[in-house]
Formats: C-alpha cells, sequence, structure tokens
C-alpha cells in the first residue's frame, strides 16, 4: 500500500533485452550478502570475552548491576537515553517474558560476553542494513562492496566487540537513513512506517541519531518529484522520532540543567551550581580541528588513529614498524578513493554502461552522502567545538593565501590544460593512468623506507599546482565525449558543491550567534570541545558507502580489486587484532587468582600493581580507573551487587564502595611482591601449597631466577610469562606484566 505516488522508482528492466555487462542477479547478489554477513559474524562474536572490559563498559556495569529503580537513578544525571540500558538490563534479569517466564530463569551475570552480545549483534546486522541503504541510491555491485568493507572495518569490529551502546546506534541509524531514503523515493507507507520505527529506536539507543533528522529536509526538498502530502508526512514522522527524547530531557533527565548543556543559557536555564564537569565529556582533549578531522577519517578507514603527522618524536612509543605501515595504509586508501573522485571513461571503469538497478543519478547520490557526511561532522560538532569555526569563506581566503599573488594564474591555467586535454584526449588518459600509479606508488616508497625522497616529491610546490591544475583538467576531459555532456556534469557538480557549501555557511553563522548568546549570559559557563571519533559515528556509514562508489569508478578491473582486497584485508588483520593481542590490563586474570586466595584454601595471590597507569599498591590510584578494578573482583567472585555497592557518588571521584571492602575481606590480601616478604608469609602458612605472583614490568624486569633462589628450593617454578599490552588504537607499548607460579615441592617423610 502507498499513502503517496512513487516518486523515483528505479525502471524495470525490458525481459526481452539483455542485462548489461557485470550486472548481478537479485538470487546471486543476496546469496554474497548471506556470505559476508556470516564473515562479519565470524569476526565479531568469537572470544567475546577479550579482551577485559574497557572503562567505559565498566560504567555500563554500574549503570545495570541493580534493580530497574537503580538504573533510572543513574540515568537521570547522564547525557545518556535509556534503551540500550534497559535491554542490557532486561538481559541480566533473564530475558522475562512477561510476569511468570523468564528464559533464564536465574538471570545472568554480566559477563564480558553477555554485555557484548547486543553490540556484537547490531555489528553483525550492520552489514544487511549497509547493503539496504546503499540501494537506496546504487546499484548491487557497489552495495555489495559497502557490505563488504563494513564486515572487514577494523573500527566496526572493535565497536561491535564493546559493551556501550556505539553499536546499535549506527546500525539503527544507518537503518533509519536508508528507510528515508526508501520512503522518499517509492512512497510507500510501509517504508514511512520503517522510517518512523527505526529513527525511534536509534534516537531511545542514543540521542545523536537525532541529527540524522537534519537531512530529511535535504533529502526532500532535492528528490525527483515533491508532493506536498510529504513535507506533512515528514513532519509528522520528524515529532513521532523525536517526541521520547524530548519527553525524557525535558521531564526526567538533569544532564542539561547540571552540566550547562550544549549550548548555556540558551535552551534552557542551567543550575546555579552547574559544572561542565559533571557532563562526562570534559575528559575529551582540546585538538586541533584539522588533525581531529584527519585522525577521525583515519580512524573511521583503518582504525589506527593517526592525526596525519610523520614526525619521528610522535612514534617513539610504538613497535619500529608502525610508523610506515600505518602512514602508507592510510595515503593508500585515500590515495585510491582520490583517484575514484576522477571521472573516468566508462569503458575502463566497473560500470561500462548505466545500471539498471541504479535508484538514484550519480549527482543526488553523491549529494545525499554528503549530507550526511557534512550536516553532521561539520553543521554539529565541529561549530559547537571550536571557536570561531572556519567557514567557507574562510576556506577560499586561505586557499587565495597559499598560492599569494600567483593564485589568479589558476584559472587560465586551468582552462589552457582542460582544453589540450580535449584536444589530445589520448595523451589525457594516459597522464591520468600514470597519476594513478603514482598515487600508489607514493606510500609504497614510503612503506619501503624512500621516506626523504616521498616527502621531497610531496612538499614541491610543481606537485601543488599540479593538484590544483592538473586534476581539474583531468576531471574535464574524462565526464565526458562532448563538451556538452562535460558542461551538463560540471552543472551538477556545481549545483551539489554550492548545496554542501550553503549549508556550511548557515550552520556556521547560526552557532556563532548561539555561542555569542550564551557567552552573554553565562560567561561562567565556558565551551569546551565535544569532537570525539566516536560520537560522530553515525557518518561512517556514509563514509563507507561513498568509499566503495568510489572505488568501482578506478580504472580497469585488476585495479579494482586490488583496491578492495586490500582495503577489506589491512581492516580485517587490524580488526581481529584487536582481540588477538593484548590490548588491555589482565585485571580478569588478576582478580581471579586472587579469588582463589581465600581463607584456608592451598593457593595464594600477591600482587604489587605500581606503575605509572597504578601508582599505589595492589590498586589504581587514579579515581577514574577504579570501576574497572571493583569489576573485575566482581567479575571473580560473582558476587550480586549494585550502583551504590559498587562505588560511591555519581561523579568524580570514584570511590570504591561497600563491594570492594567485602571482596578484600574475603581473600587473604597481600598486596605486596618482595620475594623475602613472600617467604616469610607462607613460612607460616602450610596450607599454602601454590603461590602466584603479578608484577608490573616498568623497568628492568627481576629474573625468575631470582625470586626462585629467594624462595628457596622447598617451591618449583611451574609458570612464566610475560604479558606484553599494546594500546589498541595507535598501538603503542605499555607497561608489562609478569605472572609467575610456584609449587611447592613434597618433602621427605
Amino acid at each position: 500500500m502507498s499513502i503517496l505516488p512513487p516518486q523515483n522508482t528505479a525502471p524495470i528492466p525490458d525481459a526481452n533485452k539483455s542485462a548489461p555487462p557485470e550486472s548481478l542477479s537479485p538470487r546471486r547478489a543476496l546469496a554474497i550478502l548471506l556470505l559476508l554477513t556470516l564473515l562479519a559474524a565470524a569476526v565479531r562474536f568469537p572470544h567475546l570475552d577479550r579482551s577485559p572490559l574497557l572503562i567505559d563498559e565498566c560504567f555500563t556495569f554500574w549503570r545495570t548491576c541493580g534493580t530497574y529503580s537503580d538504573l533510572v537513578d543513574t540515568l537521570r544525571d547522564d547525557g545518556f537515553v535509556p534503551l540500550h540500558y534497559e535491554l542490557l538490563w532486561w538481559i541480566k534479569q533473564g530475558l522475562p517474558l512477561g510476569s511468570h517466564f523468564r528464559i533464564f530463569p536465574h538471570g545472568l551475570f554480566l559477563t564480558p560476553s553477555v554485555m557484548r552480545f547486543l553490540p556484537a549483534l547490531f555489528g553483525t546486522l550492520m552489514v544487511p542494513v549497509i547493503y539496504f541503504v546503499s540501494r537506496q541510491l546504487f546499484d548491487r555491485k557497489t552495495s555489495l562492496v559497502s557490505a563488504a568493507f563494513v564486515a572487514c572495518s577494523a573500527y566496526a569490529i572493535f565497536f561491535s566487540r564493546d559493551a556501550k551502546m556505539y553499536s546499535p546506534t549506527w546500525t539503527l541509524g544507518a537503518l533509519a537513513t536508508g528507510c528515508l531514503m526508501w520512503w522518499l523515493r517509492t512512497g510507500r507507507s510501509t517504508a514511512w512506517l520503517a522510517w518512523v520505527a527505526a529513527g525511534a529506536a536509534a534516537a531511545g539507543v542514543h540521542v545523536v541519531t537525532l541529527l540524522l533528522l537534519s537531512l530529511a529536509p535535504v533529502y526532500l526538498l532535492t528528490q525527483k518529484r515533491i508532493h506536498w502530502r510529504q513535507s506533512l508526512l515528514l513532519l509528522a514522522g520528524a515529532a513521532l522520532i523525536l517526541a521520547g527524547p524530548m519527553g525524557y530531557y525535558l521531564s526526567f533527565n538533569r544532564w542539561t540543567e547540571k552540566s550547562g548543556g550544549l549550548v548555556p543559557g540558551v535552551t534552557s536555564e542551567p543550575a546555579p551550581d552547574a559544572n561542565w564537569q559533571a557532563s562526562g565529556l570534559n575528559w575529551i582533549p582540546q585538538s586541533d580541528s584539522g588533525s581531529a578531522t584527519f585522525e577521525t577519517l583515519s580512524s573511521y578507514l583503518t582504525a589506527y588513529e593517526w592525526n596525519g603527522t610523520t614526525d619521528l618524536s610522535e612514534w617513539l612509543d610504538r613497535p619500529t614498524w608502525m610508523r610506515r605501515a600505518i602512514i602508507a595504509t592510510v595515503t593508500t586508501i585515500l590515495g585510491l578513493l582520490l583517484l575514484g573522485v576522477l571521472p573516468w571513461p566508462k569503458n575502463l571503469t566497473a560500470h561500462p554502461v548505466e545500471p539498471i538497478d541504479n535508484p538514484e543519478p550519480n549527482w543526488r547520490a553523491a549529494l545525499w552522502l554528503l549530507c550526511w557526511i557534512v550536516i553532521p561532522a561539520y553543521g554539529f560538532f565541529y561549530c559547537r567545538s571550536y571557536e570561531e569555526p572556519a567557514s567557507p569563506k574562510d576556506w577560499l581566503i586561505a586557499a587565495a593565501g597559499l598560492w599569494g599573488r600567483a593564485w589568479p594564474w589558476l584559472v587560465p591555467t586551468t582552462i589552457l590544460l582542460a582544453a589540450a586535454a580535449t584536444r589530445w584526449r589520448r595523451a589525457a588518459v594516459a597522464l591520468g593512468a600514470i597519476t594513478a600509479l603514482t598515487f600508489i606508488l607514493i606510500p609504497t616508497l614510503f612503506a619501503f623506507g624512500a621516506e626523504n625522497f616521498v616527502q621531497k616529491v610531496t612538499s614541491g610546490r610543481s606537485f601543488q599546482w599540479f593538484a590544483v591544475a592538473c586534476f581539474p583538467a583531468a576531471i574535464w576531459v574524462y565526464s565526458g565525449i562532448t563538451n556538452r555532456e562535460r558542461l551538463g556534469k560540471l552543472l551538477r557538480m556545481t549545483v551539489v558543491v554550492g548545496i554542501i557549501l550553503l549549508i556550511c555557511t548557515g550552520a556556521c553563522a547560526i552557532w556563532n550567534s548561539l555561542r555569542a548568546e550564551s557567552e552573554r549570559l553565562h560567561p561562567e559557563l565556558p565551551w569546551q570541545t565535544i569532537w570525539h571519533t566516536r560520537y560522530i559515528g553515525i557518518v561512517w556509514p556514509a563514509i563507507w558507502i561513498a568509499a566503495a562508489a568510489l572505488i568501482l569508478r578506478l580504472p580497469t578491473r585488476p585495479l579494482r580489486i586490488l583496491a578492495v582486497l586490500f582495503i577489506a584485508t589491512v581492516n580485517l588483520i587490524n580488526g581481529i587484532a584487536r582481540y588477538v593481542v593484548q590490548t588491555q590490563v589482565p585485571y580478569d586474570r588478576v582478580f581471579a587468582d586472587i579469588w582463589l586466595a581465600q581463607p584456608g584454601a592451598a593457593v595464594r595471590t600477591y600482587f604489587d600493581l605500581n606503575g605509572t597507569f597504578f601508582g599505589e599498591p595492589g590498586l589504581p590510584a587514579g579515581e577514574y580507573w577504579r570501576p574497572i578494578v571493583a569489576y573485575n573482583a566482581n567479575l571473580a567472585a560473582r558476587h550480586s551487587t549494585n550502583p551504590t555497592d559498587f562505588r560511591t557518588g555519581k561523579t568524580w571521584p570514584f570511590n570504591y564502595g561497600p563491594m570492594m571492602t567485602w571482596f578484600q575481606s574475603a581473600v587473604v590480601y597481600r598486596p605486596f611482591t618482595d620475594s623475602d616478604q613472600i617467604k616469610s608469609d607462607v613460612a607460616n602458612s602450610p596450607d599454602v601449597q601454590r603461590i602466584i605472583i603479578w608484577t608490573t614490568e616498568t623497568g628492568m624486569p627481576t629474573p625468575a631466577a631470582q625470586t626462585q633462589k629467594q624462595l628457596g628450593p622447598q617451591w618449583k617454578l611451574i609458570h612464566n610469562e610475560q604479558i606484553n599490552q599494546y594500546w589498541y588504537w595507535t598501538w603503542q607499548i605499555r607497561p608489562s606484566f609478569r605472572r609467575l607460579e610456584f609449587a611447592r615441592l613434597a618433602t621427605a617423610s
């Protein structure tokens, strides 16, 4: 049933005509999609208990470990909407269905595997969701490449194994956007209902998805045909999606009141004692907008946090091979995508003829994807995070300043080059092929050690002139056979760029006005940055869809295949490494060993995790990290707890609650690792037959043989393990851990 006439349905192919070359049948496409979904599940679900919970995941446990009333009470002062936490609390209760039946009658303890199940499920479902969204814009082949990229995405794999709401947020946000496109294209009532349902669910998981509603009017006004009824239905749907979050924040949640909110004093009056320290966002460091943007893009494409610097001092605490590997990987992917922007002749790309199953023209698909990326990232996060944000006018001034007085010569130079390329088309195509090889060769040379040569070439004035003069000329000649065709594409491209620049200009002006008004009303509440990669994560599905479309525009099939395999492989390796390599402090193992050391037990554990991250014997001195310790102690003991018992206070400091006191009293607590102290301790404990020692090695490690010698011949070393920890975003080397285990030898009678 349709509530509106179809707006832009794809043409139905004539059965008498042969399919275009390289087309995919629906059945074959679905079979490939199923395999990609199974691949996604295969790399997301194994070993969900690795690595131990991160600090944010421990906060999730803190909110959900008690009663439903406890959950509501903890969320009241947070900025989060409740749906994700309610689902996790429901799982903890044993998945009750009604008041008298539970799938798990005794409930489920919130182990890492249980807490990460929902993110892994949504991360797997993101693969068919991306295919569905891409199919609203592109053909089946492009959509399958999009799904393949997401299935292998290291960034997606990591957050599919993170017990926070981000994986469900991105999946539901992308689904809502795809349903919006579907409804605008077909006018079907099912599509409209699906958009409202997915949008409401996404908004219930994370309020940041409401930014995607700003896409709706742009999509409405730029579709093929506009019907006045659509405007009313669009407003009605947006109202339904907004109803839940608005009621939650206006009548229940106190985050804006306590923190001052995103625009203090403009949207609502903050409390007299409002403080950004209570926002939960105060930890985000201020950084240069350019490096932050590049780091965000690098993270989405590879899950490497690289801000674009090649300075050796920034890479000293990583494995030596990581610098060249990361730089070469990121620059190769960006180079391939840049090459895909060039309008190569159709006979060289993956689509020699216009695909019959392509729902939207390329210019509209490009506009909608750019809006999906630009409006949230620039129009909200950038303009809100940085003082005096740069507008399109500033960009043009900066570009002109880059070339000084010579910039007016760029226009005639580009025109002359375009005319020459039109006259000698074959030479221009050959030059384009050489350019393609150069973009691939440069990062490869860097990776193999020719660093000085690469930096000399890319920083030269001739390279810059080539980028701004030759590229437009190449785009002109590649974009069509006749000048009329080229002018048509140039006009469409100009309209797309013009709409994006207009949106950016308006967003910048609005935020400057809001900032001025806020600082006038509440100067005591200065604005701080909210720019963080995972908060802007609602845009990365659009980035991968755009990447698939660009890769399939590369010339020649071998280059396209190699590009897809390269991007998928490096992401898959990096994603799997996140849980194969030790990327967290092994607190789960430490406290499992400590729990063995109960009064009267044959095992005793000694630990003194001093170091740059810890500070005091046994437990982290930093108040922020204490929930990690509390969770792993609770995991080892499987002790029933609640938010107040788990920790005291809702904001800093995160003091240990009564649960930790109970844990220490339930074991033989020995926060030292000195061999003489251990020898003296076990001498008075004849029941102890096995001792375990955990140490942090920040300097020269103490040889196990030395500890063996001090303990004496009655003890035998049976286990000696060094655990090297790496920071999972940059692979920086962290302090190593040593686990020693000794067994008491039987004495002769």
